[in-house]
């Protein structure tokens, strides 16, 4: 069968209907005059033969920069998913729908998992990784220079530490040996015969800002009347005492701690513990911290742009300085945040951001305002509705409309008791997902082929979804075309789509697919003609 010449450079078809006996094809190109040819890209096609695109399982992968952090550090959670056209979805440490691969920044204040769920109607892979936060310890230094007493003179008088005596009593000091709470030393006194007064060890003065609190604690075994007493200098001179308390006479080592105040002029402090009777005392580890000031916070609150328009994104990243601020964001959004991280948002209007950061020496307050305007709507195209128009959603299956769903997951069915323009609308509600998707969708429509249609409908969702064409061809196979993922607005949102029918289709139909947990209502549908 000759199929024709080829003339120029060019792209050249040329149809033939092979003989109903046939079994193979030969196609030979012969040069019949003087001249050079060249040829590529063969191609021989069936056209009554649809090839059905394959749906591929995803495979996610999910990493961190670090997975070891200090509280108050930054990493970075980096994925990507293989597969066809993924939906993936964030839990645990995050949360929200996910593009299928990127990069997000995250600062968590504890241990946390992150995990992410990419699904399609193929399969779902799900990746986890724990990021492990350390909180550091800050050990302040005491200012009892000598506090378990190690440190001696040659003649074995414990350095920062005097005796105290007065009154009638025979009190003894001893530097111990050998019974000791921590180390080998410990500081005792012991009284046999009294009358009146007291004895004891007392600590070399320590100089202390004023208007502070300090912490004092020591280890004690003890068998008679005592007392704990702070003798305070002033910037005059002059002497004030703070009574810390008395200790219960136990044969243990047992802690006792006390924290007090200094007043406004004081200049140097000294400790001591006071046998007040017959009795022995023993007193080891002693120390006296002040309390650390906790650093004022700093935020900084800045976003990628200010200026949106509707149905777009945009990503809040904050930073705080200071010691353990408790953040709470308000405005366009609530709640209590990290002090470093990002977050996307899509406003549907211009709205505020505020960060508020605090701790006991302040608060830090920082706003940013992103600016949204609408996009005005194409006009809508001329000529008759396909979809016949249903105001009678109030019943559980509408005339025109079907049910359709697979998987593992719990969806119901419903018809809403209000809409876009009237009090019905269709809704599914789906929990317990793991797999699957569940949709309505009008009865397939007659279309003409290799033509042109507006196909559009309302919605409103917080679920993961996606829109699908299923054409009827001439065979009266299906063919499917994926239209994309549907951004989740809360309010009521156009979703509208250009179809081009293939070149054999008949019918259509357009399923708006929940494909996560959530809420999906639809309403006002329209698939017109170009």
């Amino acid at each position: 069968s000759e199929l024709g010449l080829i003339r120029a450079s060019r792209q050249t078809n040329h149809p033939t209907t092979n003989p109903t006996s046939t079994k193979n094809i030969k196609v030979n190109i012969y040069q019949t005059a003087v001249g050079s040819m060249q040829i590529d890209d063969f191609s021989l096609v069936d056209p009554t033969i649809v090839v059905t695109p394959v749906m591929v399982a995803p495979e996610v992968t999910l990493t961190a920069a670090t997975t070891s952090l200090i509280q108050g550090a930054t990493t970075t959670l980096a994925w990507s998913t293989t597969g066809t056209n993924p939906i993936c979805t964030a839990a645990s440490g995050w949360s929200g729908a996910q593009t299928a691969s990127g990069t997000t920044l995250v600062a968590p204040t504890s241990t946390q998992t992150y995990t992410l769920t990419c699904n399609n109607s193929a399969g779902t892979s799900t990746k986890s990784i724990t990021v492990t936060v350390t909180i550091p310890v800050v050990v302040i230094p005491s200012l009892i220079i000598n506090p378990s007493a190690e440190i001696h003179t040659p003649t074995d008088e414990p350095l920062g530490w005097s005796i105290k005596r007065w009154g009638s009593n025979d009190g003894v000091f001893e530097h111990a040996h050998g019974d000791a709470y921590d180390g080998d030393h410990s500081l005792k006194t012991t009284i046999a015969t009294h009358t009146d007064g007291e004895a004891g060890w007392i600590t070399d003065p320590m100089s202390v800002t004023p208007l502070t609190t300090y912490t004092f604690s020591q280890y004690f075994k003890n068998t008679g009347p005592d007392k704990v007493l702070v003798e305070i200098t002033l910037i005059n001179n002059a002497k004030q005492y703070y009574w810390l308390g008395r200790l219960p006479d136990v044969t243990t080592w047992t802690l006792f701690t006390k924290s007090f105040p200094t007043p406004e002029n004081a200049a140097s402090i000294r400790i001591g513990t006071y046998l007040t009777g017959v009795g022995t005392l023993s007193v080891d580890q002693i120390n006296l911290i002040p309390e650390a000031t906790a650093v004022a916070p700093t935020l900084q609150l800045t976003v990628d742009t200010n200026a949106l328009t509707l149905g777009a994104t945009t990503t809040l990243r904050w930073s705080t300085t200071g010691t353990n601020p408790i953040c709470t964001a308000t405005g366009g959004w609530s709640g209590t945040q990290s002090p470093n991280g990002t977050l996307v948002v899509a406003p549907t209007t211009t709205t505020t951001y505020t960060l508020s950061c605090t701790n006991t020496s302040g608060t830090d307050t920082k706003s940013v305002t992103v600016n949204v305007s609408s996009i005005p709507p194409p006009p809508p195209p001329t000529g008759q509705n396909l979809i016949i128009t249903n105001t009678d959603f109030g019943n559980s299956t509408p005339a025109g409309w079907i049910k359709g769903s697979w998987g593992n997951n719990t969806r119901e069915f419903s018809t809403a008791t209000s809409g876009r323009t009237d009090n019905s609308s269709l809704r599914i509600t789906m929990s317990d997902f793991a797999d699957g998707d569940a949709k309505w969708f009008f009865a397939p429509v007659t279309v003409t082929s290799s033509t042109t249609y507006t196909y559009s409908h309302w919605y409103k969702t917080d679920a993961p979804t996606q829109l699908v064409a299923e054409y009827t061809l001439a065979n009266n196979s299906k063919s499917y075309s994926w239209l994309g993922t549907v951004t989740p607005n809360t309010d009521w949102t156009q979703k509208t789509v250009i179809l081009n029918t293939p070149a054999d289709a008949v019918k259509v139909t357009v399923p708006h697919v929940i494909k996560g947990n959530g809420t999906l209502d639809t309403d006002d549908y329209s698939l017109i003609q170009n």
